[in-house]
């Protein structure tokens, strides 16, 4: 079966995740002095520092070193996939060993303290006060902890383990560039989580960095897909010029227009200016991200930058996806910057379109990347010579 992985990066990961047991496994016995009843705080710590904090270290760089070796991610995205690896490993460590290690030794705790009646109570309160928990808006998640000191108290290590199974959350955690291949491990991930028996998951964006039309249908699509499974979907917002992108393209409501003229568009002077030609491929809206980044800088805001990467990331991708490319063929991007001002210009063979003809309709799964164009740029069009290309302008002066 073809992952569409590197082999030197599937046997490196496999590799990875095999030395972590056995690491975990040789500090437990050896250096720890590990009981599998956990009825010492000892074991409890030992589970906690060498099972789960320690030896997840192999796993997360082992993995993490196929990645880059593969070509699979770039040195940007090693620091936050390396953590979202690790703290992963060690939350499944904290989660699911304890529950296997108590049920492995049930004889121990057949004499507990606590009756049926009581834990039929617990259990109603437990589920109660969870509700509470996930569906208010502040966050009370402190709430459960006399719960959870009831159920050790009372019904020992298994008690205080089901209590934790019931209130854990299965996170889906996204950081990075949403774009187009982000987006398909995204929905991915999810798949496979929401699938399992889990009535409730995580949607963790607070490490994302910037986000396309893509990865804004790969969102609409996951919620739609929660709603439909039955499945209570909590976000973690993404960082604020992150969620501007989202009002920008009608996923929050958004009452900004711009003009958008067909034909040649004032050419104003730039003092920085950037021309360069890209491979059609997938890669290339990647590179032109960076490209407007580095020629960028320090000109305008933060959200206004990440809106300019945004829509050029859009207008590259419909480069790259739409037009019918002869051999030899590329894209062009044209860069300029000012103080308080940029303009971008993406550049094909293709047959090009109308900006007239273009429609806003806000609940459409699809078809939002000139939406975002439309919406964000403070001016826009086309322009046809012996090739067509689409240029935007963005000023810090432009009407809210």
């Amino acid at each position: 079966m073809d992952t569409g992985v590197p082999a030197v990066t599937v046997l490196g990961i496999v590799a990875g995740n095999t030395l972590e047991a056995l690491t975990g496994a040789f500090l437990l016995r050896r250096v720890g002095g590990f009981r599998p009843g956990l009825e010492r705080v000892k074991d409890v710590i030992s589970l906690v520092v060498f099972g789960a904090m320690i030896s997840t270290v192999v796993s997360a760089t082992i993995g993490v070193a196929s990645l880059l070796i593969g070509g699979v991610i770039s040195w940007a995205s090693v620091p936050s996939l390396w953590r979202t690896w690790w703290l992963g490993d060690m939350g499944g460590d904290l989660i699911v060993a304890p529950a296997l290690l108590i049920a492995a030794n049930y004889r121990r705790y057949r004499r507990l303290p606590g009756r049926p009646f009581e834990a039929v109570i617990l259990i109603a309160a437990l589920t109660g006060v969870s509700a509470l928990v996930f569906s208010h808006p502040t966050n009370v998640v402190y709430s459960l902890f006399p719960l959870l000191i009831w159920a050790a108290l009372r019904f020992w290590q298994p008690g205080f383990r089901l209590e934790t199974a019931m209130t854990a959350d299965t996170a889906v955690i996204k950081h990075g560039e949403l774009d187009r291949a982000g987006a398909e491990r995204l929905a991915q991930e999810f798949e496979r989580r929401s699938r399992s028996m889990k009535a409730q998951l995580v949607l963790d964006l607070a490490d994302v960095t910037s986000v396309d039309s893509a990865g804004l249908q790969s969102l609409i699509e996951i919620e739609r897909r929660a709603r439909e499974r039955a499945v209570r979907l909590r976000t973690v917002f993404p960082p604020e010029h992150v969620r501007a992108v989202f009002r920008l393209s009608g996923v929050e409501p958004l009452s900004d227009t711009t003009d958008h003229p067909t034909g040649d568009s004032p050419d104003l002077q730039y003092s920085d200016r950037v021309a360069l030609e890209l491979a059609v491929d997938d890669q290339a809206p990647r590179q032109a991200r960076t490209e407007v980044r580095e020629a960028i800088a320090g000109r305008v805001t933060q959200t206004e930058a990440e809106l300019a990467v945004l829509i050029t990331s859009e207008l590259v991708t419909n480069a790259v996806v739409h037009p019918l490319h002869q051999d030899g063929a590329s894209i062009g991007l044209r860069i300029g910057a000012d103080e308080g001002r940029v303009r971008v210009e993406v550049i094909d063979s293709g047959a090009g379109f109308n900006p007239g003809e273009l429609t806003h309709d806000d609940n459409a799964p699809a078809g939002r990347g000139l939406i975002v164009v439309d919406r964000g740029a403070t001016r826009w069009g086309t322009n046809r010579n012996d090739r067509f290309s689409v240029w935007f302008e963005l000023s810090a002066d432009r009407n809210p």
